[in-house]
């Protein structure tokens, strides 16, 4: 949702992607992340998903330097051989090693990803449709692991609880949210829950040597 509206620079995204659950779904690592960031600045990718994502500033006829762009020059470039100078008008991104195709696989599906989030979680919706549109956009971009494994289960007892004060199935399909009405209503709601002893909110706790018998063996280290 902190993206919806945003010009997705490339310092945007690539902070996305460094984030655990994301370097988890699309396994990024600290030399691979370093190498898309080199990749990203070689291909002169700025801001925007494409030319039509640049719209609301009256640039939907200027591509250059957006992401689709920029992956097109990398792609072709992993592509090409090296005195081939051009494919469809795209310029082939030079010194692009054969053992960065995989790279620019994973690359190229966390943008396509990225793109059809946005566009679930763009526009004005019921309860239901944003719950399903968060639900599916959490899934297609990140991953957890066997610790942290409560986020994704607490996201969803966040989205069932919207959907149960709506009254009813059909108020939930009655009532319809832009995305920053929903973006307000969800706020605190997101944010780490603490339990009655102030664990297993995702920040550190600094605690006596008594019996937690309020923390879950798993969230133990």
């Amino acid at each position: 949702l902190e993206l919806v509206g945003a010009r997705l620079t490339a310092s945007q995204v690539l902070d996305l992607a460094d984030r655990e659950p994301v370097r988890r779904r699309f396994g990024l690592d600290d030399d691979d992340l370093a190498r898309i960031q080199d990749r990203v600045h070689d291909s002169g990718i700025r801001w925007g998903l494409d030319a039509t994502h640049r719209r609301p500033y009256s640039l939907q006829k200027v591509s250059t330097g957006t992401w689709e762009t920029g992956l097109d020059r990398v792609l072709v470039g992993v592509a090409m051989a090296e005195d081939e100078r051009s494919f469809e008008r795209v310029l082939p991104l030079d010194d692009v090693d054969s053992r960065a195709i995989e790279l620019a696989g994973r690359l190229t599906e966390l943008i396509e990803r990225l793109t059809m989030a946005l566009d679930g979680l763009g526009r004005s919706q019921s309860l239901s449709g944003w719950a399903e549109a968060i639900a599916d956009a959490a899934d297609a971009l990140t991953a957890t692991g066997d610790r942290d494994r409560w986020q994704r289960a607490e996201l969803q007892r966040v989205l069932d609880d919207l959907l149960s004060e709506a009254d009813g199935a059909a108020a939930a399909e009655a009532i319809l949210l832009t995305p920053g009405e929903i973006r307000a209503h969800l706020g605190e709601r997101l944010q780490g829950r603490p339990t009655r002893a102030n664990f297993r909110t995702g920040h550190l706790t600094v605690c006596t040597l008594e019996p937690m018998r309020s923390v879950d063996r798993k969230s133990v280290v």
